[in-house]
């Protein structure tokens, strides 16, 4: 039988502690820089959802404010239009030229829809709001909003 001594026990037992003090160092050192890594990542979601909406909603707002006031009369009403999908080319009031709206494709789970409210039936004068929403990432959605009215003239 080997004769061992106390010293070389107590020297491996302090190299333990040593090493499980220098994980517990290591991993709480390592936790905060993965948080926030992963945060990083969690708002480079975020923001690639917001410039996809507020992309949407700026090219179908422009485009539909320039309709003609008496074609935003059949539509109005205050029920949201749903655009499909997919579309590239949407007419808000069926087959009618004036109404064509061109659509950039968006990626799946963006929903574009459009609402027209008629404010002042003697003025001719509507609320047109598109709002662009994504089923991800609740945070980036978006809606926008414009008065359109029919331009009298005169005096």
């Amino acid at each position: 039988m080997t004769n061992i001594s106390k010293s070389a026990w107590v020297s491996d037992g302090q190299s333990l502690v040593e090493i499980l003090i220098a994980i517990t160092c290591f991993i709480a050192a390592a936790l905060p820089i993965v948080s926030i890594f992963s945060f990083n990542m969690e708002n480079t979601k975020i923001i690639y959802a917001k410039s996809i909406t507020y992309s949407a909603a700026s090219e179908l707002l422009s485009q539909a404010v320039l309709i003609p006031v008496d074609l935003l009369k059949v539509k109005a009403g205050g029920v949201a239009i749903s655009t499909p999908e997919t579309a590239t080319v949407f007419y808000l009031v069926d087959n009618n030229e004036k109404t064509k709206l061109f659509l950039t494709p968006l990626p799946s789970g963006y929903i574009r829809e459009i609402t027209i409210d008629q404010l002042d039936s003697g003025l001719d004068s509507f609320r047109v709001s598109v709002s662009v929403k994504t089923q991800d990432q609740p945070r980036a959605n978006i809606e926008m909003a414009q008065t359109v009215s029919r331009n009298l003239g005169g005096r």
